[in-house]
């Protein structure tokens, strides 16, 4: 954490977790090879990385915490691994270059915040097992042009694409629109 020059990490090809803080406020840090035995991300992991542009997530990754990638700004596009069931809250937010984001069909739940003031997403493929989304989970995605919510989703959260200027187009999927909860 607070690494100011830290550029380049070498990490041990047995490593299961990226603990919580790890590479924290490291704004050197540009690009980071994980290890394909990695299977968890702890909260704000690699927060406010603000030249991190790229990392590939590995398959065996199951959980992502909260606040995981918060304010990585140079963060263009994300794919999430297959393992992954949620999107936590925050875990995304303020990543302003954001553009893309790749979501595994088995993601049951969007978190609050998730996706919020990533000014730069234009598309996101929403996974057909999804059923909740919480509140604010895409507000002030100005690049946001259309989005469809899938047929599985029960519940919405308020002020979801709150600030989203540019989106012209809501597809609702659910034969039974979702209750909308809005706290």
């Amino acid at each position: 954490s607070n690494c100011n020059n830290l550029s380049k990490v070498i990490l041990p090809s047995s490593l299961v977790k990226i603990g919580t803080y790890s590479f924290n406020e490291c704004p050197n840090l540009f690009s980071i090879a994980l290890p394909q035995s990695v299977q968890v991300i702890g909260e704000r992991a690699f927060g406010n990385c603000s030249n991190l542009n790229k990392i590939n997530l590995p398959q065996a990754v199951t959980t992502i915490a909260s606040y995981a990638f918060y304010g990585c700004t140079s963060l263009r596009e994300i794919t999430i691994p297959n393992k992954v069931t949620k999107i936590n809250n925050y875990i995304f937010q303020a990543c302003t270059s954001l553009s893309s984001v790749t979501l595994p069909n088995n993601i049951t739940s969007i978190g609050d915040r998730a996706f919020e003031d990533c000014h730069s997403l234009s598309n996101i493929n929403m996974p057909t097992e999804l059923t909740f989304i919480d509140h604010t989970a895409f507000q002030n995605c100005r690049s946001l042009h259309s989005i469809t919510i899938p047929s599985k989703v029960t519940q919405l959260g308020g002020a979801i694409f709150n600030g989203c200027s540019s989106l012209a187009s809501i597809t609702l999927l659910p034969a039974t629109p979702p209750a909308i909860n809005p706290s």
